[in-house]
Formats: structure tokens, sequence, C-alpha cells
């Protein structure tokens, strides 16, 4: 299938919300921008990120963005790992509420990251703040799932959803299935760290 024609709608709309952001790659799996990004509250333009964006042909994939200068430290408490990639928000939490319209990310999800990273400047804390690691991703799913914020749960009912042993009205099985995969994989990781 041509590349194009599987991003171009998206293309158009990076550029109507983020205009100085341009398109610089073009590949079967992937896209990507680099340029300004422009933080907006309201009509007023606040700051400017040189930033790259990475948008994936999968659409149910995160997108990728990545800060091209250290505007703020380069570190995991501040939701920014050391190669510049921004821990924007918990994808899987982000879709179920909002889907998966890249317009809808960049003028919300990512506003947002920006905003806190300055009110925590000024602040010592967040606006938008999830806990780190499994604990975030926990009381994430939990809220997704509506059940309480305890692992056990939140594993029991994801692999009863990926096993149609329950219906979900918000969670198809696949979503359950990548859920699932991704706590065990950050569970693993957990693990190794500890051995070590």
């Amino acid at each position: 299938m041509n590349s194009h024609k599987v991003f171009e709608s998206r293309i158009r709309l990076v550029k109507k919300c983020q205009p100085d952001l341009m398109l610089i790659s073009l590949e079967e799996r992937f896209c990507e921008f680099a340029g300004v990004y422009h933080l907006q509250v309201g009509s007023n333009r606040i700051a400017g990120y040189r930033i790259r964006l990475i948008l994936f042909s999968d659409f149910r994939c995160e997108p990728i963005v990545r800060l091209l200068e250290e505007y703020f430290p380069f570190k995991v408490d501040r939701h920014i790992y050391p190669n510049g990639d921004c821990c924007i928000c918990i994808w899987h939490h982000w879709v179920i509420f909002n889907g998966y319209g890249i317009e809808e990310f960049l003028q919300r999800a990512v506003r947002d990251f920006f905003i806190s990273q300055i009110y925590f400047d000024e602040n010592g804390s967040y606006l938008f703040d999830w806990d780190h690691g499994l604990t975030g991703i926990y009381k994430a799913y939990s809220q997704i799932l509506l059940v309480p914020n305890r692992s056990s749960r939140v594993m029991r009912r994801l692999r009863k959803l990926v096993n149609g042993e329950v219906p979900s009205n918000r969670v198809s099985k696949w979503q359950a299935a990548e859920m699932l995969e991704k706590l065990n994989s950050l569970q693993g990781q957990a693990e190794g760290e500890k051995v070590r």
C-alpha cells in the first residue's frame, strides 16, 4: 500500500494544528515530523519546543514525541527519558477516554505535558501527573476497567477479558491483550532490576 495514502489524513491534521512541524520522513510503517511545537493556551502562544513526532501506520501505536533540546531535565522523574522521548500519557488510558485522533493528542495530551513541565519548574509539582512505572499504569488501568486499584484485581480482569469470560463496553479483547502484555513486560523488567 502507498505510504502516503496511509498517513494522508494524519499529515494534514498535524500541519493544521502544528504548522511548524515539517514532514521529514515517510516510510511504510511510520512518518516523522520535526520542527517547533507551539504551546498555546487559548489563542496565546506561550512557548515553543523543538521536537520530533513519529506516527505509526498502525494507529493503535503510541506516537513518539522526542525533545530535540533539553528545555527540561531529561530524567524519568520529569517524564522525559535520557534520549529525549517524552512520557506524554498512559496510552491505553488516553485512547479509552479520548480516542486515537492525532489532533486531540497534540492539542491536549502534548499541550498538557508541556504545561505541566512549566508548572513543575515554577512550583515543584505537576498539574497532570501519574505515578511512574507499574504503580501509575495499574492506577490508570483500574480506572479503565472499573476495578479497585490493586494489581491482582487489574490482572484478573484483563485475563478474563482476553479469555472472553466477561464483557466490557470499554475495552476490546485485543486492547485487553495489549494492556496485559504491557503489564507483564513491565513486571518482568521490574523483577530483572531487583535481581541485579
